[in-house]
């Protein structure tokens, strides 16, 4: 993409006055001379990124299935509630266990969007032509795969088992 731009300058100027608060002075300038230039390349892509975005869907079709949070540890879990301290213990586990929660975290990510993948699952909604148990079952066996994944569900107390 090709920019060009020219003679934009904004000037801010604080002055104390006799109380010691401050006041802010903004002067912006824009001159006639001012132009943006965008390549036929950048336009095409534009165009091609418009076309494949979606329009914004209602939060409801940005939800995981059930099934899926099963899948996550329990230190990975919120249930706060107002006034509630922070559970110390969560959270020394969580420092513990940095490595293998990342490590399982991509493990699971992985296998949840060959998942979305191979049925063409881009939101909530999409998830009512499959069975749970069909699409929850194929994620397990891919999950299994991994080497090491039953090792960590266990040392992370994940409650699911393959």
């Amino acid at each position: 993409m090709y920019i060009q731009g020219s003679a934009y300058s904004q000037t801010v100027a604080y002055k104390n006055n006799a109380n010691s608060s401050c006041k802010q002075n903004v002067e912006s300038t824009n001159t006639a001379g001012d132009k943006v230039s965008i390549s036929e390349e950048a336009k095409r892509m534009a165009q091609k990124m418009g076309a494949s975005e979606q329009t914004d869907l209602p939060l409801e079709e940005y939800r995981l299935p059930e099934w899926y949070s099963e899948y996550h540890p329990p230190c990975t879990k919120l249930d706060p509630k107002i006034g509630q301290k922070t559970d110390m213990e969560k959270e020394m586990f969580i420092q513990r266990h940095d490595r293998e929660l990342s490590e399982y975290n991509a493990m699971l990510q992985s296998a949840y969007r060959e998942i979305c993948d191979k049925y063409n699952i881009s939101k909530f909604s999409d998830y009512a032509q499959y069975s749970d148990t069909k699409i929850e079952n194929e994620f397990r066996q891919i999950l299994s795969q991994n080497a090491g994944v039953e090792n960590l569900m266990e040392e992370l107390n994940v409650s699911k088992k393959l």
